[in-house]
Formats: C-alpha cells, structure tokens, sequence
C-alpha cells in the first residue's frame, strides 16, 4: 500500500511552488484496487488531463497569493477560517491548529473521495461514486451534496477531476480537485431532478507535523458554485459551518480508520 508515489512516470505537471516541488503520485482509490464505474475513452481522458493540469497551475497561483482574510464567521479553537477575497464565489479555507492523527499518506488515502467516506460525512456528502480513471493520479468523481440551512438548500450533484500530488521536498501531499470540461458531463449524465453545482476549485495540503511522521496538519479550501440560483447570503452561511463540519469528520473518520490498511481490512466495501 505504501508505493502510493512510486513507479509513476511525471506527468507534463511538475509545480514549483512556494512550498517545494509537486509531483504526481498515485490515486489513493486505485492504490486500494478500487473499481470504477466505466472506462472512458482513452483520448477523452488525455484531454481532461491536460485540462485539469491547465486549470490546476491557474488555480494554484490564486490559491498561493498572499491575499486570505480571516472570516467574518465564527473561528474554533481547532481551526482557523480564511476567506479569499474579491472572487466571484465564496472562497474559505480551513487551516488545523491541533495536528490530525495519522500520517500525511494516511490521512489522504483514508477521506480520500471513496464508498465508505459518505458513512462519516452525512451532513456534508450524501454518496461518492467514482467514475472513471483519467490516468494513474487523476480519477472523475461524482459527490452527492447534503442539504443544509435545514433543507433551504437541496442536495446538488457534483462531478469533478481529483488529481493527487506529493512534494518531494517535504513529503506533504496534495489532493486537487475542479469540476469536469462539459464534454466529459455525458459520460455520467446528471438524473433531471437533481440540480448539478460545479466545484470551481478544491485544495487538500496534508503535512507532517516536525518531528511526528504519525500526525499531520490540515489545510484545506472549497470554492463551488452551487447553480440554481441560490442568493449569495445562503452559500455563505452554508459553507462555513461546512468547512469546521468537514474537519470534525475527517478525525471521526481517522479515528475508525487510522490507516488505509485499516480502511481496506475493516471495510472493503470501500472499493466499491
């Protein structure tokens, strides 16, 4: 389970960041044998690759500028809340103060997208189905959304490209996700009641504590638009309260599973 960044041949991505340099590593749902929906087509999948790749060095210089603010909304003890300003929809990241148990490559590979994830995300995420491979780092996947603000906002379908990295320099590891190109939507048709939101972007930075290969920091941010044409005051009380719910139950989560072997031998249901 541990060739998680091994073996694989470098993609055209290689990012240099602030941070250190990223490189992509393996598919958390695929390091566990997971099986996917269907198999796309092999040149729609290079161009959804090379989309996401684009999309991905955009996004990251927005995510990297030194702009964040901290949130008008309440903060915890455990994390801290930052908004991105002047976007055209709500941008929050969560930063974890109190180092999650486990280590950077288990912390990633367990709340990776999976079957089992929604069992501890109830009031986040309804369902996961993982669609289709893109490549050895990059899976399509799509995320049935929680209602919130007490049914205000109904549940919206999400389909996105997940890609994994790790830093070469520090171990940290990197979970980015954005909704598809629209070519891809016909591969998983929405159901015609369900309204379809689109992630704009999604960051996930796992790294090791100093000193501590067993714990690990969180850094996370969302930013989706969730269509439908919700009023810009709802998204914002809905996604705060989302944010600190999400770090709840990824220690939940951590707490069951405090490895992906733990995951793979507890419940292989998993793997769909």
């Amino acid at each position: 389970f541990f060739a998680f960044a091994a073996g694989l041949k470098k993609s055209r991505l290689a990012m240099s960041t602030i941070a250190g340099t990223y490189e992509p590593c393996k598919s958390p749902y695929q390091v566990m044998g997971g099986r996917f929906l269907l198999e796309a087509p092999k040149a729609l999948r290079a161009r959804i690759l090379q989309f996401a790749e684009t999309k991905l060095q955009e996004d990251l210089s927005t995510y990297t500028k030194p702009d964040w603010k901290p949130w008008a909304g309440k903060i915890g003890d455990a994390e801290i809340i930052e908004e991105k300003p002047a976007t055209p929809v709500l941008m929050l990241r969560l930063t974890s103060t109190l180092p999650f148990k486990g280590s950077p490559f288990n912390v990633t590979a367990v709340t990776y997208g999976h079957h089992t994830k929604a069992k501890y995300f109830p009031d986040t995420v309804l369902k996961y189905e993982m669609v289709a491979r893109v490549s050895d780092h990059c899976d399509l996947m799509k995320s049935i959304s929680a209602p919130a603000l007490g049914g205000f906002i109904s549940s919206r379908e999400f389909f996105d490209v997940v890609c994994n990295y790790r830093c070469k320099n520090t171990g940290t590891y990197m979970t980015y996700g954005t909704a598809v190109p629209d070519e891809a939507y016909e591969l998983a048709p929405a159901s015609k009641d369900r309204i379809v939101g689109r992630d704009l972007q999604s960051f996930f930075f796992h790294r090791q504590v100093p000193g501590d290969s067993e714990h690990t920091f969180v850094e996370y941010s969302f930013c989706s638009d969730p269509c439908g044409g919700l009023p810009k005051w709802a998204l914002s009380r809905a996604l705060g309260p989302t944010m600190k719910n999400y770090a709840a139950n990824m220690r939940k989560m951590l707490t069951a599973f405090p490895t992906l072997e733990a995951l793979m031998r507890e419940s292989p249901e998993a793997a769909g």
